[in-house]
């Protein structure tokens, strides 16, 4: 789970819809992002992202997926002097959702001139709930959603001794030339460029998330956006005429400035990769998410599980990295081959705590519900075939259904479904299993849908389409 604190209070977000067509119901689980920012005073605010992607999931389990199709927007609680809070928030429509109405206490909410919707409340203090209604149709259909909003307060914030976040800037290098010199030289050293005495005032700056796919800037799988477009391609690489050529390796630095190092008792943070990553701190290695101690020169494609994970690291070798005054915090991203569709890294954020962090419903996370979570599909030598991994929070084996998205019925597989079988092994995110397979002789130009199963966990039937074998 994502967590971010605030220093003094949170909003949580959540978006829950309900719709139906003819024959079926439908219903979308809540889905919410946690952010950060503390509120002092009246004169202060607290804000909140959220984005929530749409899809209609039929009363027996099965999806239709509404590809790239989601409401994102910010939300801001102020106070007021009359001790009353005004919530101002905006909602942005993709793909095929349009928004059509607000309303509060059973009544419309008109927009303000910059189109955003603001409203007065008694009380936004901890514990409180404000239920905004959003009516919106997508692909025709008439859907009411429910925006939740509510406080929360949080004492590991007084725990934070620095922090790094979605806003930090950060130096990076889409080259595809190594930073750190010619590998084939003598007193090469590959990490060269994750030390402080490394010149980096030439690399480009910008801010978490950097990605691409297919050479711009478009959402991933999962809904991930690119805040940052990377170059993706060597030169002469390109989507459009079939001459993929991915860059091997993304290279990112960003400081971090502690009083007292010894002091640190924790850092953690959370991040998202695609399709490997590796956290250094002033050079020393403090986590990988894949197999990284294989790499001898830096610019070179690295298969791993694309994915993203807590870190959470409270062992003396990463503790004893860090230094009093700036320390450089630095993460290198592999793509898994030439082809790859995308490339993506996001390190949400990252605290440096002088106390651990204690989760509030730890009692009741020692016995998780079996998820199945963090689904990539990436197109494998070619159209023909699909890579696709995802984790799942029990061992054992794992399979994957497939069938052409012509053939369902009623929007579940047919029984003549094809079937991959894998089994889990241990994966980098704590209390997970990774299931990988290849999916092959897909045919050309044709839509094809998949169902996940572990157990008696069934996922939803998600679709994707393949083009032709030369890539146009």
């Amino acid at each position: 789970m994502k967590r971010k604190t605030s220093r003094i209070l949170t909003i949580v977000l959540s978006l829950i819809m309900a719709f139906s067509l003819v024959g079926a119901a439908y219903a979308e689980d809540a889905n919410h992002d946690d952010e950060v920012m503390p509120i002092t005073d009246e004169s202060e605010q607290l804000t909140a992202d959220y984005t929530v992607d749409v899809s209609a999931v039929q009363a027996d389990g099965t999806t239709t997926s509404m590809l790239d199709t989601y409401l994102e927007g910010t939300a801001v609680i102020s106070t007021n002097s009359d001790s009353t809070y005004t919530v101002t928030f905006s909602i942005t429509e993709a793909g095929k959702t349009y928004l059509t109405d607000v309303i509060y206490a059973g009544e419309s909410v008109g927009a303000n001139e910059d189109g955003t919707y603001s409203i007065t409340v008694d009380d936004a203090s901890e514990g409180s709930l404000i239920e905004i209604g959003v009516t919106v149709s997508v692909m025709g259909t008439t859907m009411t959603a429910y925006l939740l909003i509510g406080s929360e307060c949080d004492d590991n914030a007084s725990a934070i001794a620095a922090e790094i976040t979605d806003e930090t800037v950060w130096s990076y290098w889409d080259d595809e030339e190594d930073p750190a010199g010619d590998s084939s030289a003598e007193g090469y050293d590959r990490t060269s460029w994750t030390l402080a005495s490394y010149d980096a005032t030439s690399w480009k700056t910008g801010i978490c998330s950097f990605g691409a796919k297919n050479g711009v800037l478009k959402s991933l799988s999962g809904g991930l956006m690119p805040v940052t477009l990377l170059t993706q391609y060597k030169e002469g690489g390109d989507y459009s005429s079939g001459t993929e050529n991915n860059i091997e390796c993304f290279f990112f630095r960003t400081t971090v400035t502690i009083e007292d190092a010894s002091a640190i008792k924790q850092i953690l943070g959370y991040i998202y990769y695609d399709d490997t990553a590796t956290i250094y701190i002033n050079g020393v290695k403090v986590a990988g998410y894949s197999d990284d101690d294989a790499i001898i020169e830096n610019m070179v494609y690295v298969d791993g599980d694309a994915g993203d994970c807590e870190i959470n690291l409270t062992d003396e070798a990463a503790l004893s990295a860090l230094v009093d005054g700036e320390n450089i915090i630095a993460v290198e991203v592999h793509n898994c081959n030439a082809t790859s569709s995308d490339i993506y890294f996001d390190l949400q954020y990252l605290q440096f705590r002088t106390e651990v962090y204690v989760e509030e419903s730890e009692e009741a996370e020692d016995t998780p519900d079996e998820e199945q979570t963090t689904i990539t599909l990436s197109v494998g030598a070619d159209e023909t075939e699909r890579k696709i991994t995802w984790y799942y929070d029990a061992e054992g084996e794992g399979s994957l259904y497939l069938a052409k998205t012509q053939d369902l019925a009623g929007g579940a597989m047919p029984a003549d479904a094809a079937v991959y079988t894998t089994t889990g092994t241990a994966a980098n995110k704590e209390g997970y299993y990774s299931y990988q397979l290849t999916i092959t002789d897909l045919e050309e130009n044709t839509s094809y849908s998949y169902q996940l199963v572990n157990g008696d966990v069934v996922s939803p039937v998600y679709s994707f389409e393949t083009g032709t074998v030369d890539g146009s």
